[in-house]
């Protein structure tokens, strides 16, 4: 797929408007952000986007009005909406096709299908435009590997990274007394931007989903296979919410009904990593991830 498009995302969920913006942006999108459809459409004429991810439950102008507006405007009603929403009943998505969207995603965000959709948005709307003969001087030829370069991949001090990342986002949520350090010091030949991303979304959903004094384990080591590292501690919500069995509690943490480990499994296979994910009756989880080196 074309990378360097540039994608506007209209949301008005901060943390779930940053996820969005910073998947995109791992796979090369230019990316910007409005927090309402008001904003969105102010956006959209400055920036001229090649593709819009619009939420549709927003204040001040819903999704639904946003997309009319676009619609309207001749200098944004050739751009592809795609709708994200929790609204998933047939008539919600057959509405938000009839006004003029390209696709519908449902939340809980699937990482997968919204890169797959954005990407096929781009793709028929470039197929279109070559129809129509439309000059597309900026354009770069479809390719999976425009974005790789000599220094994609570094030697990482991997103890020394995750030490750094791991105390960062302890610190920043007063957990620090919870975390239990055993790395194994040596190094790998990986994708260090990828690498970093996956330690903090692994270290960040340990402690969204933990209570304070519950101990955060890392570990990492070193083995004939590759390099591994895990963080394991005791699940708060699985203890503590009575309105779910445990059989929908291991679904909603195993399967990634969660940012963050929709985040890891994403990244995971960028880095071609094996991963596993373990949830116990008592509440402990556990997320591996197995890489090899690139050595």
């Amino acid at each position: 797929m074309n990378n360097y498009k540039k994608v506007l995302v209209v949301e008005d969920e901060e943390a779930v408007r940053n996820e969005i913006l910073e998947i995109l942006s791992m796979e090369n999108f230019q990316v910007s952000s409005a927090t309402n459809g008001l904003e969105g459409l102010v956006m959209a004429k400055k920036s001229k986007p090649d593709i819009i991810v619009s939420d549709i439950i927003m204040p001040v102008l819903n999704g639904y009005q946003f997309i009319k507006r676009i619609k309207k405007n001749p200098e944004t009603e050739n751009i592809p909406v795609i709708f994200l929403s929790a609204k998933t009943t047939k008539d919600d998505i057959n509405h938000g096709i009839y006004l003029g969207a390209v696709s519908y995603l449902t939340k809980p965000l699937s990482i997968d299908e919204l890169l797959k959709t954005v990407k096929s948005g781009l793709e028929n709307t470039h197929k279109l435009n070559k129809k129509k003969n439309v000059q597309e001087k900026n354009s770069l030829p479809y390719s999976t590997t425009v974005n790789k370069s000599k220094n994609v991949f570094n030697n990482i001090e991997t103890h020394t990274v995750i030490k750094k990342i791991v105390l960062e986002e302890a610190e920043k949520t007063d957990r620090l007394a919870d975390i239990e350090l055993l790395l194994q010091a040596g190094s790998i030949m990986q994708h260090l931007t990828y690498f970093e991303k996956i330690v903090r979304y692994m270290i960040r959903y340990s402690i969204n989903n933990s209570s304070k004094g519950n101990t955060i384990f890392v570990l990492s080591k070193y083995q004939n296979s590759g390099f591994s590292i895990s963080v394991t501690s005791k699940n708060s919500i699985v203890q503590n919410d009575d309105n779910l069995s445990y059989k929908d509690k291991t679904t909603y943490f195993s399967l990634g009904y969660t940012l963050e480990l929709s985040m890891i499994k994403s990244i995971s296979r960028l880095l071609d990593g094996k991963l596993s994910f373990d949830n116990n009756k008592d509440g402990r989880f556990s997320i591996s991830i197995l890489l090899n080196s690139l050595k």
